[in-house]
């Protein structure tokens, strides 16, 4: 994408972005140069006042490369990282310096999603049944030398793959109860679509819920997308009302990189008006297999920075930002409309 660090010093004045922001969105773009054989890796990468998580592609092709710790672009040093390590799938992560607890019940490596989404490989090779969610995440607090839940803001479901919606509303009120009784009584965020109004009603009595309806593209949705989640964008729109209506924290997920310019504008423009939560809004991370998915637009840097000014600007009359720990593939991960994001990574 970007290819010379004169390259870089144009567009931080043209698009009054920061190098270091131009340096994370050109890096999940294009991955990463590394001397492990994996085809994905994740790290932690050491910015002068902050450390943002990546997980990106390992690309020999890549200006960027990681040599004894320390990133660079082609032979210019920008900074150190730590924790390189192969990007696998596990059924418990944290995030936001372990307030979060993120829950992969599904075992993502058999997933038959979406075109535009990788399969991470897993190395829990064992689906969390209803019956067994109790005893998984008792085992996570003993291997993690905890009582009880009661320190966390969040338990994200952030990778379903249940076989019906049914089973998904099923499996989230069993995972309440399971919850409360380890003293957790804050959020569950769940990352899917829910298409049955009556479903979404039964959801809200395991409130406080977050629900972020995974639209991810706008055009081409019947080939892109599984048919489970490629409804209408009107129907979405109007499942998210009855979400809002219900006292459900409502949101989406966008993958960037997927739709003309033209299609992100208008469509982004009206999705705004059916959330509460500032929607989770990713770079579209390629790989010789997936690229043929990319739109002819999304070939230029430029096109990602115009996206990014233009959420800043239809989202400047709300109170909904992003934050930098729920999503390491986002076009914002150190400031957002001139301003610092200040959470927890």
């Amino acid at each position: 994408m970007i290819n010379t660090i004169e390259h870089f010093k144009y567009l931080e004045q043209k698009y009054d972005i920061p190098f270091e922001e131009l340096v994370t969105i050109d890096l999940n773009l294009s991955g990463v140069a590394t001397n492990l054989n994996l085809d994905r890796v994740r790290f932690e990468l050491h910015l002068d006042k902050k450390t943002l998580l990546f997980s990106v592609e390992n690309n020999l092709l890549s200006a960027y490369n990681i040599k004894n710790d320390k990133l660079f672009f082609k032979d210019v040093y920008l900074c150190d990282v730590s924790n390189l390590q192969d990007d696998t799938c596990e059924v418990f992560y944290t995030r936001k310096n372990g307030k979060v607890l993120c829950f992969n019940p599904n075992n993502r490596s058999f997933c038959i999603g979406c075109r535009f989404c990788y399969q991470p490989m897993s190395n829990d090779k064992q689906n969390v049944s209803t019956s067994m969610i109790k005893n998984a995440f008792e085992s996570w607090l003993k291997q993690n030398d905890l009582k009880d839940l009661s320190h966390l803001e969040q338990v994200a479901v952030v990778t379903g793959c249940f076989e019906s919606e049914q089973l998904t509303v099923d499996y989230l009120t069993k995972l309440r109860e399971v919850l409360l009784s380890l003293d957790f009584t804050k959020e569950i965020l769940f990352l899917g679509i829910i298409s049955d109004i009556q479903n979404i009603e039964r959801l809200s009595q395991i409130k406080p819920l977050q629900i972020c309806f995974t639209i991810e593209c706008f055009e081409n949705r019947d080939f892109i997308l599984r048919k489970r989640k490629s409804l209408e964008l009107n129907r979405i729109s109007e499942l998210m009302k009855k979400s809002i209506e219900q006292g459900i924290n409502t949101n989406f997920s966008y993958i960037v990189g997927l739709d003309s310019f033209d299609s992100f504008n208008e469509n982004m423009l009206v999705l705004k008006n059916y959330i509460n939560v500032f929607p989770i809004i990713s770079l579209f991370q390629t790989d010789k297999e997936r690229i043929k998915y990319k739109h002819k637009e999304a070939l230029n840097i430029e096109y990602y920075l115009n996206c990014r000014k233009y959420i800043e600007e239809i989202f400047r009359d709300t109170n909904l930002l992003p934050n930098s720990w729920n999503n390491y593939r986002s076009l914002w991960r150190t400031c957002y409309n001139d301003k610092s994001i200040i959470d927890d990574e």
